[in-house]
């Protein structure tokens, strides 16, 4: 009996002591609750635009396929190159220094610079 008593003893202290307090504690400076759109600091040479226009010249030979891709390998478009020459304007993500092109079997990584790209295939 004694074993008994003391068995359910440590089970019931045990399974008593490991409760855990899983109220949460309140930090009144985290509280953005009261905050409003009027709250928020943005500079003012900030650019709120995700993506960029550049423009875009390809000379080359024939009448071949372009692509135009990220450096990860992500499509921004494919043209036909008619006469040697595409010209276009392209929307891309402001974030991208650089692009791929593809043509007539030819791969060349191209920096943009001041929004425009400018490559000779010849």
């Amino acid at each position: 009996m004694k074993k008994l008593f003391l068995i359910l003893a440590v089970l019931s202290f045990g399974l008593t002591a490991c409760q855990k307090d899983f109220d949460p504690i309140e930090d009144p400076a985290t509280d953005d609750s009261q905050l409003t759109m009027d709250d928020l600091k943005v500079s003012g040479n900030f650019d709120w635009k995700t993506t960029k226009d550049i423009q875009l010249e390809v000379v080359g030979s024939g009448k071949e396929v372009l692509q135009i891709k990220s450096l990860q390998g992500d499509t921004y478009l494919k043209a036909m190159v008619n006469d040697g020459k595409f010209v276009s304007g392209l929307t891309i993500p402001s974030y991208t220094d650089e692009i791929v092109l593809s043509y007539n079997g030819i791969t060349k990584s191209v920096p943009i610079v001041n929004n425009k790209i400018n490559v000779n295939f010849n």
